[in-house]
């Protein structure tokens, strides 16, 4: 979506449709911020967006752990988490809305490397 159609769709009654309008375009910069996507054509990223599923954590709920097996990353819309370094017992980093973690599941089917906790309530959509 270009920001001349978001404008019209914004000016219009219709707040729903802009806010969801509002999610994908931040989505879309989220996903041209990873390396895998961002050469992407608007075809592929288009394909990928319709693929993305909303998913919700409670404050203090892993959205997964160090040594899971990982075949999914997440886009972070809302919220706040934390990268922990279980083995260790450190907070690795910090990451909240537009971030994006979990993307190496997407090439290499290792186990997870850092655990993600989140610190608030979180809207995350996963890949």
């Amino acid at each position: 979506m270009r920001r001349a159609e978001f404008i019209k769709l914004s000016n219009s009654n219709n707040h729903t449709l802009a806010a969801l309008s509002l999610k994908a375009m931040m989505l879309e910069q989220c996903l041209k911020r990873v390396n895998l996507f961002a050469e992407a054509s608007d075809a592929l990223l288009t394909h990928v967006l319709e693929n993305l599923s909303q998913v919700f954590f409670s404050r203090g709920q892993y959205v997964f752990r160090q040594g899971d097996m990982s075949d999914s990353m997440y886009f972070i819309v809302r919220g706040k988490v934390d990268i922990l370094d279980e083995k260790q017992n450190h907070v690795i980093s910090t990451l909240s809305e537009g971030d994006v973690f979990g993307e190496m599941a997407l090439l290499f089917e290792e186990p997870r490397s850092a655990s993600i906790l989140c610190q608030t309530d979180c809207e995350l959509y996963e890949l």
